[in-house]
C-alpha cells in the first residue's frame, strides 16, 4: 500500500519530467535541422555563385583573347585604359552604390520620384564626365571612343543599382542570371563578328561593350518593374541621399582597399613602354581569374561568420585563403612546363615567353585579393570590428606598395609584378600574424 501511494504520488512528477524531456530534445532537434538547411542553403548558394563566376571568368577570359588578337599594341593599351583604369574610377564615381542597394534591396528606387532619380544618376554621371575628360588629355585618347566609353559607363551605373538590388527579391539562380546577363550579350555578338571574320577594331570592341551595358539595362528595367516590395521593406527604405553615405561605410568592406586603390593601372601606362603596358592589359585580364574566385567565396561565407566566434572565424577564412592559394599555386606550377605555349596558342606568337608573367600577375591577384578574404571575418562582427580590419588593410596595403617604385626604374613589366608578388606576401603575413593577436 505504501509503495502503491508512493508510486501514485511520484507519478505525475515522473510524467511532468519526461514530457520536459521531451519538449527539450524535440526543440534541440528542431534547432539542429534549422542548422542543417541553414548550411544547405549557405553551401548551395556558395556553389551556385562558384559556377557563375567561373563562369563570368571563362567569357572574360575568351573577350580578352578575342581582343588581343585583333588590336594592335597602342589599341589594345587604349582598351585597357579605357575598361581597366577608367573602371577602376568608375567603382570610385559609385561610392559604393550598388552594394548599398544589396543591402537595403530595391524599396528605395521603387519610392523614390522620377525627378530624385534622375537628380541622383546626373550626379555620379557628372563625376564621370570629368574623369574621362581628364583621361582623355593624359593618356591621349581618342575623343570619338571617350564618347562611347561615357555612354557605356552611363548605362552601367543604372544596370548595377538594380542587378544588386534584386538580390533581395529574387531566387539566387536568378539573380546569378541577371549578374552574368551582360556578360553573355558581350561575348555573343563578338563572337558573331569573329567567325564572321568582321574586322575588330578599338572603336567596334567600345560600341559592342557600350551596346550590351544598354541591352542589359533594358531588359533588368523590365523586370525591375515587375518586382513587388513588401509594404516593410518600403517603410524601412532609406533616402537615396543616404544611399552613398551607406555605400561609401562598407566600400572598402565589400571590394577591398587593395582593389580600390590600384596605382599600377595608372603608373603603367606611363611610365613603362607601350609594348609593356599592353601586355600588362593584356596578360593581366587573364591573370585576374583568382579575384573572381575569392570574390564569390567571400561573398558566400560573409554571412557564415556571424555565427561563429571571433577567433573560429579567422581559423575558418585562413585555412580557406590557404586552400585557395595552395591550390591555385599548384595549378599554375602544373602548368608551367606548357605554359608558353598555351599562351602563344590563346593570344599569339608575341606572347610566346609571357608565362613567367602570368603567374606573377596570378599569384599577384590571389595575394592582394585574399586579403579581404581573410578580413571578413572580422567585419561580419560589427562596426568595431570593422574599424579594426579597415586599419589592418591599411598597414598591409602599404606594405604591398614597397615594390610599386620599381616602376619607375626598370623596363620591365615582370621584374615589377615578381616584386609585387613579394611585397604581396610579406603583406599578408603581416595581416594574418596582427590579426590572430586581435
Amino acid at each position: 500500500m505504501a509503495t502503491s501511494a508512493l508510486d501514485h504520488r511520484l507519478h505525475p512528477l515522473g510524467r511532468l519530467d519526461y514530457g520536459c524531456h521531451a519538449k527539450d530534445v524535440h526543440i534541440l532537434a528542431h534547432n539542429r535541422l534549422l542548422r542543417r538547411e541553414q548550411e544547405v542553403q549557405i553551401t548551395s548558394r556558395t556553389m551556385i555563385q562558384l559556377c557563375s563566376s567561373i563562369y563570368l571568368a571563362l567569357m572574360s577570359f575568351v573577350v580578352s583573347v578575342i581582343v588581343t588578337n585583333s588590336l594592335t599594341y597602342v589599341e589594345r593599351q587604349n582598351y585597357g585604359i579605357f575598361m581597366v583604369t577608367l573602371g577602376q574610377l568608375f567603382v570610385w564615381v559609385q561610392f559604393g552604390a550598388p552594394g548599398a542597394f544589396n543591402s537595403i534591396g530595391l524599396a528605395t528606387l521603387k519610392a523614390s520620384r522620377v525627378n530624385t532619380l534622375f537628380q541622383f544618376f546626373i550626379r555620379k554621371d557628372l563625376y564621370l564626365v570629368f574623369i574621362i575628360c581628364v583621361a582623355a588629355l593624359i593618356f591621349e585618347l581618342p575623343s570619338v571612343a571617350c564618347l562611347i566609353v561615357f555612354l557605356g559607363y552611363s548605362s552601367l551605373l543604372p544596370l548595377q543599382w538594380i542587378v544588386n538590388g534584386i538580390q533581395k527579391h529574387v531566387s539566387n539562380i536568378e539573380y546569378s542570371f541577371w549578374r552574368i546577363l551582360f556578360t553573355n550579350i558581350q561575348f555573343l555578338i563578338l563572337l558573331y563578328y569573329y567567325s564572321a571574320k568582321i574586322d575588330l577594331t578599338l572603336i567596334r570592341f567600345i560600341e559592342i561593350w557600350c551596346f550590351s551595358n544598354f541591352l542589359s539595362l533594358v531588359l533588368v528595367l523590365v523586370r525591375f518593374f515587375y518586382i513587388e516590395i513588401q509594404l516593410r521593406d518600403i517603410r524601412e527604405n532609406i533616402s537615396l541621399s543616404h544611399v552613398s553615405i551607406v555605400g561609401k561605410s562598407g566600400l572598402v568592406a565589400h571590394i577591398g582597399l587593395s582593389d580600390l586603390i590600384r596605382l599600377e593601372n595608372f603608373l603603367i601606362p606611363l611610365f613603362l613602354p607601350t609594348i609593356y603596358s599592353a601586355n600588362y592589359f593584356a596578360v593581366g585580364g587573364l591573370a585576374n581569374w583568382p579575384r573572381l574566385i575569392i570574390d564569390s567565396v567571400s561573398l558566400s561565407y560573409f554571412h557564415g561568420y556571424k555565427s561563429l566566434s571571433l577567433a573560429a572565424g579567422r581559423r575558418s577564412a585562413s585555412k580557406r585563403l590557404g586552400i585557395i592559394f595552395f591550390g591555385t599555386i599548384l595549378i599554375l606550377t602544373t602548368l608551367q612546363p606548357f605554359g608558353d605555349k598555351i599562351l602563344e596558342s590563346i593570344l599569339g606568337s608575341q606572347y610566346s615567353s609571357a608565362y613567367n608573367l602570368f603567374f606573377a600577375l596570378s599569384a599577384m591577384t590571389l595575394l592582394s585579393s585574399g586579403r579581404r578574404m581573410y578580413l571578413d571575418s572580422f567585419r561580419a562582427h560589427g562596426k568595431v570590428q570593422s574599424q579594426i580590419a579597415s586599419k589592418l588593410e591599411l598597414k598591409s596595403w602599404i606594405i604591398s606598395l614597397t615594390s610599386l617604385p620599381s616602376i619607375f626604374y626598370s623596363d620591365s613589366i615582370v621584374f615589377w609584378a615578381w616584386s609585387s608578388v613579394a611585397s604581396n606576401s610579406f603583406a599578408v603575413l603581416y595581416l594574418i600574424r596582427k590579426g590572430n593577436r586581435c
